[in-house]
């Protein structure tokens, strides 16, 4: 699965979008994305602490729409002392 790292307005404006189509509760799932740093490593937690480690990308965290991107970057930013960034996962549509 190819993914791209995105600024947090590229997710914003996705999301706007759902909204704005009224796709409710659903729409907002399917916008989905994970923390990674400038390695590409995703976010994960670890054990029964669920302290924060970093991870493959394939074995982060995955959030959705219905999570607040700006509070998850800056909370895992601070705890893991170092910059991180949003990566949209695309979906894969299929036809039928």
């Amino acid at each position: 699965m190819v993914t791209r790292k995105c600024e947090a307005e590229d997710l914003r404006e996705m999301i706007a979008g759902v909204v704005e189509r009224g796709e409710g509760r659903r729409g907002l799932m399917a916008c989905q994305w994970r923390l990674v740093d400038g390695d590409g490593r995703g976010v994960a937690l670890r054990g029964a602490s669920s302290a924060p480690c970093f991870c493959h990308r394939d074995e982060a965290i995955v959030f959705d729409g219905r999570d607040n991107e700006a509070l998850k970057l800056r909370f895992f930013s601070f705890l893991l002392r170092v910059p991180l960034f949003v990566e949209i996962i695309p979906q894969i549509v299929c036809a039928s």
